[in-house]
């Protein structure tokens, strides 16, 4: 049997394998750490009312993200970090009154959710599995 090859070495004993699998364990777990998006929400707000809206909030349980001030026809993404899975909504004011928000959307990492806020100040969510 030939030994696998990592980076131009070759790996001959089980320890060998074992340190590999141990580094490359590693580098995954740093990467996690050091906030890759694994556990993200992308969220993407749209602002289709024809008025500014400000005081954007994306709020899930126990957390929320806050969202700058749109102007008419314009979105900003945020990304929203979730553990497994979460229910997550739009406040916000236009015109000097509430946005109406739908049932919250529920979502888990790795989803993207749309939130799009027509000319009523309705909220229409899209969620989506995968970015």
């Amino acid at each position: 049997m030939i030994a696998p090859r990592v980076n131009g070495l070759r790996l001959r004993t089980p320890r060998a394998l074992a340190l590999a699998g141990l580094s490359l364990s590693g580098a995954l777990l740093a990467l996690a750490i050091g906030g890759c998006g694994v556990n993200d929400v992308r969220v993407t707000v749209v602002n289709e009312s024809g008025q500014p809206l400000d005081s954007l909030v994306v709020m899930g349980e126990g957390h929320l993200k806050r969202v700058k001030a749109l102007a008419a026809g314009e979105s900003a993404r945020v990304n929203v970090g979730v553990n497994g899975e979460d229910a997550l909504a739009l406040r916000g004011r236009m015109g000097g009154r509430a946005l109406v928000r739908p049932m919250a959307s529920y979502v888990e990492a790795g989803y993207s959710l749309r939130l799009v806020v027509d000319s009523s100040g309705v909220v229409h969510s899209e969620p989506r599995a995968g970015f």
